[in-house]
């Protein structure tokens, strides 16, 4: 997609920057403080267990949280408790802030969310949005326990403690492409089981779900409206799976709602042989599933997503198909901000991976601690001595830096946006 084309998305990044390019959090889940930068694509790389699942959770629950309610976020992953991190759950609540650039302005968006014996509510949630080379004041707000403290519109309004403001402040021009990047940040865990059953009611212009549930709806669509994307999975597909020529989906002759997703593969000689989704591996399965996860941007229905994270993109694929993996999320990276959690030695085992890209995560006592790796890390890698595989294959994948999160309270979620 070409500069023009990404710039008439609403939302979409540029990719002269990144979309989100700051994350802070504090007391997510396994998570009591965090402070990192991304870049257009970033590798979350630590063992099982470390917590880079609930760092991508993050960017899950603050697009839900937009689209529906608090609530209804904290009810998915087991309510507040569940949420908040032990040691800040009576007292500090938890937040998260991002700091995006969205076309040709950059914005600060944070929120804080507590609970007593009163209820849940949003205690405290800020937004500020510059434009370069503006000579007016920059659009923002304050809110603080349902109420509007402080705003640049002219007449704001309403505030509740059980919704983001951000949902009615996107009323105003200001804030309506915070809004629609921010409600649009998607994370993946493909589940091929959920693919499998993907043969039913045909799904017109909606993205990937999170799990691919809708493969064969997207696929479909991207076929019939915009071949050159789908050519692009097959092409990626037939350097993942040895035989692959192409994937299909078509509709059902007596019934147009119904869509079949079918695998043509050469087995032998020239004549290529059809399977269902039933009929095909979950690695397969898998590797459709993070491909068009990747390359469903044509942007024609809606489908443009500047943002995608994905957990552990190589889990069961072949070793053997890591090396196109890598160059699609590099090739993805040009028009959509990538993050991926990884604990794969070999996936890493590529010169192309910089340090600059790889945010270490470790799991101690006192919780989950993310960061840049250390500073013989990073000359190691950038003099290829050492590939990020290696490093991590011999626990030398080290932060930068001890963070101490039990001191988590002392990261100013707000500062500088007063």
């Amino acid at each position: 997609m070409d500069a023009g084309a990404r710039s008439g998305n609403r939302g979409a990044a540029d990719r002269d920057g990144c979309l989100v390019s700051r994350v802070v959090i504090r007391n997510y889940k396994s998570i009591a403080a965090c402070d990192v930068q991304l870049g257009p694509l970033s590798f979350l790389v630590g063992p099982n267990g470390s917590g880079k699942s609930n760092f991508l959770d993050v960017f899950a629950f603050v697009s839900e949280s937009l689209r529906h309610s608090i609530e209804a976020a904290l009810y998915r992953r087991g309510g507040y408790h569940d949420v908040c991190w032990e040691l800040g759950a009576r007292t500090e609540g938890f937040g998260v802030r991002l700091e995006c650039e969205i076309n040709d302005i950059k914005a600060r968006y944070c929120f804080t969310v507590r609970s007593d014996e009163s209820g849940t509510r949003i205690s405290r949630e800020v937004c500020q949005v510059v434009r370069p080379n503006s000579s007016t004041n920059p659009p923002f707000y304050i809110i603080e326990d349902g109420q509007v403290i402080s705003s640049s519109i002219e007449h704001p309004p309403a505030a509740y403690s059980d919704r983001l403001y951000l949902v009615y402040a996107s009323g105003s021009s200001d804030f309506r492409p915070v809004f629609e990047a921010l409600s649009n940040l998607n994370v993946y865990k493909i589940d091929p089981n959920r693919m499998r059953r993907s043969a039913g009611k045909y799904e017109a212009g909606r993205k990937l779900r999170s799990d691919g549930a809708n493969i064969a709806s997207v696929i479909y669509d991207m076929q019939t409206n915009e071949p050159t994307y789908k050519v692009r999975i097959d092409d990626y597909m037939q350097k993942v799976a040895p035989g692959f020529k192409q994937v299909t989906c078509i509709k059902f002759p007596d019934d147009s709602k119904t869509v079949l997703l079918l695998f043509h593969e050469i087995l032998r000689g020239e004549v290529p042989h059809s399977f269902t989704a039933n009929q095909i591996s979950s690695g397969t399965l898998r590797a459709l599933g993070i491909l068009t996860t990747l390359f469903q941007n044509s942007g024609w229905n809606g489908a443009y997503t500047p943002f995608i994270a994905i957990e552990e993109p190589e889990d069961g694929l072949h070793i053997g198909a890591f090396g196109a993996l890598l160059d699609s999320l590099r090739h993805a990276s040009n028009s959509s901000q990538i993050v991926v959690s990884s604990h794969s030695t070999d996936l890493l085992d590529h010169k192309e991976i910089s340090a600059e890209s790889i945010l270490a995560v470790s799991k101690t006592e006192q919780g989950t601690q993310i960061g840049t790796i250390d500073e013989s890390g990073r000359y190691a890698i950038k003099d290829r001595l050492f590939t990020a595989g290696e490093l991590l294959r011999a626990n030398a994948l080290q932060l930068s830096f001890n963070l101490n999160p039990s001191e988590g309270k002392t990261i100013d979620l707000f500062a500088g946006m007063e």
